[in-house]
């Protein structure tokens, strides 16, 4: 069965219809109706079952005039000018809320005081109003009345007390607190009233100050307000620190206030007391001979309090022979002694005072096992890398002493580590020994690089540690290696044959296998065929050994030649650099030693296997054709073309510009002797050109390449061109020296080609070095024109200079002299 209706409802929730069953048996079923509040008149209700309906009328009648009012206010007392809330809860004579908007009118007794409003509405049956008390002290009572004469007048009447603040009664917890910002304390406000009675709830009481503060934040106000009938407030107090906050030491004048009412009081915020009481630690309280600790005073004040910042403190120790700090002064409340430890073993009683106060620790020397730990040395000093002449072991030997000096027992245990190496795979063992007669010994062994090295040695006794470290030892390079024997020139062309004296530097570098410089002093020797050299130096820390190569005769040619002074081969001087060494080995499985022949290839590599030390005159010259294939050089020397010189691989022992080093005395040159030499004389040679005087030459560049004919008479068509040679060099063809520059200039027309070129420092020759070429060309051609042909007007004389500038000069390079060109001819 549904049910619905018009007005009212079927559930708390405002359902206007609903459903239910019928009972088992009985053919009924039955459903709850409400009324809505302010809903008035007939309701019809209609119930449908089966496609059958019926309905019914309830008639909702409307609430009575008003027959009850109850009437509460939210406090039973308030202060003088405070405020309240008043509540009227009306009903009719059937308990029913009056209808909304009934009028209810409020009216006080005791005279200033006043409701707001006067006269209120209801709204579910309830009306509110403010009371607002005046300055007068009394009860009140308070009427609430609704309704008229002609249907009734309904009234309610309660009453509440006006009372008044006569004072506030102001108490700290603490009398003073130490400024050190953790000390705090409460401070209680309790409001007097004039009646004597307890002051009401809900009063603020507002508290400020001059020194310290209400929140660690560090505010300087505070407020709180009266609750649970006690009729007084707590707030906390705390202290500022002084060593922070300039002024926190001194008396804090609190007040609290209600409205006019005020109250003071005072605490006293004070420094930090004198010391009545020292913590004293120790770091350590058992150390060995000669060893220290800290010992740590913590000194307070008669509550607790750290002491004052400055606040001295004086150790003494009772131990002859010990030492400590004499006198510190604290630091947030801490004083810090350093404690010396003698060389007799014992117990000192350290004591500190402060003030009135003191307190004592005592300190066990123990003579321990081992009370200290020496590097005694390093035999020798200077190892050299793997596989080098040089010892590669060194034995690093420490002491260790018990604290009256004394060796300490046999069997004591020193371990060692490398505490700072060259990185090369040095190692040292064993690396734990015991001692013999206090001493304890490694050995160090060098690796594949040079660098400094140190060696640490500890021993422990129970949870101490000592340890001592050696002077560094000098891992230096191995022997001069061939493979690390190279020879540089300041320059490779100098002009010797044109100045006698130009002084270059010739430097050597000599690294040994690993490519370490070798041990700083190296001898190294140096010889030439040429001028002259000095003839011995040293190296540096680096492997380099410098030298100067003085220009000066003799200067070498072939004898053979039928003419020295055009021959290419003339003034190739040869510069060898001699030390003792090691040939080139390849070492197969990296273990920085020669293992055997298999590491010494000669099949595949011959020029691993090193003859005795010689000076190779340069006796060969090639030329390379233009059209590829090669020649003797010719004399005089072509400019043109490009040349390969070299000797001839071996001492020739009637060639007065050749020379050996007779290593093995015996009067004639050794060839190689087809075995690895871990020590022999090694060389490394190099050449530099002592060329000559400039020798410039200019001449017409024919159609085949050849340069020929006397350049002067040329003429240069209209918008045409006539091309040049240039042969620049010295009387063999070769090279000017470094920094001369070659110009070419016209006075009519324009150089197309070379015009300007500084030479580079070099020994060859050829194109862009001793030969270049140039036109001469017409920059402003005429052309033809209708009926006049083009070139109408005359030839134009035309003069060309060609200027070679390499002044003469005693610094290195020198220079070959200035030379200049002219010719002429003309341009269409």
């Amino acid at each position: 069965m549904s049910v619905t209706s018009d007005k009212g409802v079927f559930t708390a929730d405002g359902a206007k219809s609903t459903t239910a069953k019928t009972s088992l048996g009985t053919g009924r079923a039955a459903v709850q109706f409400f009324s809505e509040p302010n809903v008035f008149g007939t309701a019809t209700i209609v119930a449908s079952a089966g496609g059958v309906t019926q309905s019914l009328r309830i008639t909702l009648i409307g609430p009575g005039p008003p027959a009850k009012i109850t009437l509460t206010t939210d406090a039973t007392s308030i202060l003088v000018s405070g405020t309240t809330k008043i509540t009227a809860q009306v009903v009719d004579a059937q308990g029913n809320s009056v209808a909304n908007g009934t009028v209810i009118t409020f009216t006080p007794t005791l005279a200033g005081t006043t409701v707001t409003p006067t006269t209120a509405t209801t709204t579910n049956g309830v009306a509110t109003a403010t009371l607002t008390a005046g300055t007068v002290v009394g009860t009140t009572g308070v009427t609430a009345s609704a309704g008229t004469a002609a249907v009734g007048l309904v009234s309610a009447t309660t009453s509440l007390t006006v009372l008044e603040v006569a004072g506030i009664t102001l108490t700290a917890g603490a009398p003073s607190l130490v400024a050190n910002g953790s000390s705090s304390t409460t401070l209680t406000a309790t409001m007097l009233t004039t009646t004597g009675a307890t002051a009401p709830d809900g009063i603020v009481v507002t508290f400020t100050t001059d020194k310290g503060r209400f929140t660690i934040a560090g505010a300087k106000s505070a407020t709180a307000t009266t609750r649970g009938g006690t009729g007084a407030v707590v707030v906390p107090f705390l202290s500022e620190d002084a060593a922070k906050v300039p002024n926190a030491v001194g008396t804090a004048s609190i007040v609290a206030t209600i409205n006019t009412v005020a109250q003071s009081t005072q605490i006293a915020l004070t420094g930090a007391g004198p010391p009545t009481t020292i913590i004293l630690t120790a770091d350590a309280t058992s150390i060995s001979v000669g060893g220290t600790t800290a010992i740590t005073a913590q000194v307070l004040d008669a509550v607790g309090n750290k002491v004052s910042d400055g606040t001295a403190v004086s150790f003494t120790s009772s131990l002859a022979g010990t030492g400590i700090t004499p006198s510190v002064t604290t630091s947030k409340g801490v004083a810090t002694a350093l404690f010396s430890a003698g060389t007799k073993a014992g117990v000192a009683t350290v004591s500190a005072t402060s003030g009135s106060a003191t307190a004592a620790i005592s300190i066990t020397i123990t003579p321990g096992d081992a009370g200290s730990l020496e590097f005694v040395s390093a035999d020798p000093t200077v190892v050299g890398v793997r596989g080098s002449a040089l010892t590669q072991k060194s034995t690093i030997t420490f002491r260790a002493r018990d604290i009256n000096g004394n060796p300490v027992r046999d069997g004591t245990q020193v371990t060692f580590t490398l505490i700072s190496g060259a990185g090369g795979g040095e190692t040292i063992a064993p690396t734990t020994v015991g001692t013999v007669a206090g001493l304890a010994a490694t050995i160090l062994t060098s690796g594949t690089v040079a660098g400094p090295v140190r060696v640490q040695a500890t021993v422990t006794v129970g949870t101490t540690t000592l340890s001592s470290s050696s002077t560094n030892v000098s891992i230096a390079g191995g022997s001069p290696s061939a493979a690390h024997f190279g020879l540089a020139r300041q320059f490779v062309n100098v002009a010797g044959q044109v100045f006698l004296g130009i002084k270059c530097s010739v430097t050597a570098l000599v690294g040994d296998r690993f490519g370490n410089p070798v041990p700083q002093d190296t001898a190294v020797s140096f010889e030439t065929n040429g001028g002259v050299i000095g003839a011995q130096g040293k190296t540096d820390a680096l492997g380099i050994a410098t030298t100067t190569l003085v220009t000066g005769p003799p200067i070498p040619f072939v004898a053979s030649s039928p003419d020295a002074g055009t021959d290419a081969r003339t003034g190739f001087v040869t510069v060898t650099s001699v030390t003792q060494g090691e040939e080139t080995f390849v070492d197969s499985n990296g273990n920085g030693v020669f293992d055997g022949p298999a590491e010494f290839p000669l099949a595949t590599n011959p020029e691993l296997d090193t003859p005795e030390p010689f000076i190779d005159h340069v006796t060969l010259c090639t030329e390379l054709l233009r059209d590829g294939t090669t020649r003797a050089c010719q004399t005089p020397a072509d400019p043109t073309l490009f040349r390969g010189v070299a000797g001839n691989g071996q001492f020739d022992a009637t060639d007065r510009f050749e020379l050996f080093i007779d290593a093995n005395g015996n009067g004639v040159w050794n060839l190689p002797n087809g075995i690895w030499d871990s020590s022999k004389p090694i060389f490394t040679s190099a050449r530099v050109l002592l060329s000559g005087p400039t020798v410039l030459r200019v001449t017409r560049l024919q159609a085949d390449g050849s340069c020929q004919g006397d350049p002067s008479g040329f003429f240069v068509p209209n918008g045409g061109g006539v091309p040049f040679c240039i042969l620049v060099s010295d009387p063999q063809g070769h090279p000017l020296v470094s920094g001369t520059t070659l110009t070419v200039t016209t006075t009519v027309g324009a150089i197309a080609g070379t015009s300007s070129v500084t030479l580079p420092d070099t020994q060859q020759m050829g194109p862009g070095i001793t030969f270049f070429t140039f036109s001469v060309v017409d920059t402003d051609p005429e052309p033809a024109s209708g009926t006049t042909p083009a070139n109408n007007n005359p030839p134009v004389g035309a003069g060309v200079t060609v200027r070679v500038t390499s002044p003469s000069t005693g610094t290195c390079p020198g220079g070959n002299g200035n030379a200049s060109f002219s010719f002429s001819g003309q341009v269409d």
